[in-house]
């Protein structure tokens, strides 16, 4: 029922920032994951920089976690769709592993399907990113939505914003591709 809204938003004006935000994120989608990953890579290695040269003053610690941050950020940006293929490409190797009989070659065929299924996922990582991120900004906004709307009209909205969100999205990733840019240059 319109007006009671999704238990995220207590009003309009909440209700208005989480359909601004869903959409926002539905249309920024795999640059908005990149951003993410940089800028969490780049305060964690901030704060363990600055960890390490706190012995050696203010100065020293701050000027090692500005680094921390500046390194970080970069590293999360290009090397995001590795990190992406590998971590996905062993956690999955090592579900199916988990899955079959034989016990004697567990190590080895985790290690064998993880480098198989991280070149798989590399191809496809961009691609599986930006939905991931899309349908996040869609159920985000359905959030929103369902201050105004029934939920089933907000479904349908957010799933129309999903659909175009991903059209969008992976237009974008082909023309990088087609342009020889890739996603980071890694």
């Amino acid at each position: 029922m319109p007006g009671h809204g999704y238990v995220l938003a207590s009003g309009s004006l909440g209700s208005m920032m989480l359909v601004l935000a869903g959409v926002a994120l539905v249309f920024t989608g795999i640059d908005a994951a990149r951003i993410v990953a940089g800028f969490v890579l780049g305060v964690v290695l901030a704060l363990i920089l600055y960890a390490a040269g706190s012995g050696f003053g203010l100065v020293v610690a701050l000027l090692l976690g500005f680094l921390g941050f500046i390194i970080g950020l970069g590293m999360g940006l290009v090397v995001f769709r590795v990190a992406v293929s590998l971590v996905g490409g062993f956690l999955l190797a090592g579900i199916l592993v988990g899955l079959l009989p034989a016990r004697h070659l567990d190590g080895l065929a985790v290690f064998v399907l993880g480098i198989v299924f991280a070149a798989v996922l590399y191809v496809v990582a961009e691609y599986v990113v930006a939905a991931a991120v899309v349908a996040t900004g869609s159920i985000i906004t359905y959030a929103g939505l369902t201050h105004w709307f029934p939920p089933g009209i907000a479904a349908l909205a957010a799933l129309a914003l999903f659909l175009a969100g991903l059209a969008h999205n992976w237009s974008r990733i082909r023309a990088r591709k087609n342009q020889g840019q890739g996603w980071g240059s890694t």
